[in-house]
């Protein structure tokens, strides 16, 4: 059975940067691996499922992972530097203003690069898979089970790990099977 120091479910932003974050603050001595149901050729790339992020980022945010991850995003990540955003809701009948300096992501580009940083940091991806869920031991989250999807479908498989991180947002079946209450 494969072990794993910790294991990160998803590689858009959040589970890259999770991801990222944990190796470089470790200084690779936390084995890291990745998980997401799209191929590494097809992370950032809009599918389906979709993704919760738009297409902006604070500036803040970008100079936070400069000074903390030591990582620098510019063209052709972040096309267009803007002043203020609207955020609309789903039916176009709400707008909320977010003033502040910021920039348009080209989200695709903006994906790769997020994936490239956590493999220059010592982060494993493995694409194709789906994590089902979740091993207990006495209580404890030990570990996932999953199946790997695309070409070889259905084919399951089990990885222990001492941390187990849900990093999707979109996929109610994993997102209830890996969050549910414990206890």
């Amino acid at each position: 059975m494969e072990e794993r120091d910790v294991v990160v479910v998803g590689a858009g932003i959040a589970g890259c940067m999770t991801a990222a974050t944990i190796a470089i603050k470790s200084k690779g001595k936390i084995d890291v691996l990745l998980l997401d149901r799209n191929p590494q050729s097809e992370v950032g790339k809009k599918t389906t499922l979709g993704w919760v992020c738009g297409d902006a980022v604070g500036e803040h945010h970008i100079k936070f992972l400069n000074e903390h991850l030591g990582v620098t995003y510019g063209k052709p990540e972040m096309e267009n530097r803007v002043t203020a955003v609207y955020v609309y809701s789903p039916d176009m009948k709400v707008r909320v203003p977010f003033e502040g300096p910021g920039y348009v992501l080209d989200r695709p580009k903006f994906g790769k690069r997020l994936l490239e940083d956590a493999l220059k940091s010592g982060v494993e991806f493995r694409g194709g898979v789906q994590a089902l869920d979740l091993v207990e031991d006495s209580g404890r989250i030990v570990g996932l089970k999953g199946q790997t999807v695309g070409e070889n479908v259905n084919k399951p498989f089990e990885i222990r790990s001492k941390l187990v991180i849900r990093a999707t947002l979109r996929k109610r079946s994993t997102r209830t099977t890996l969050s549910r209450q414990q206890g």
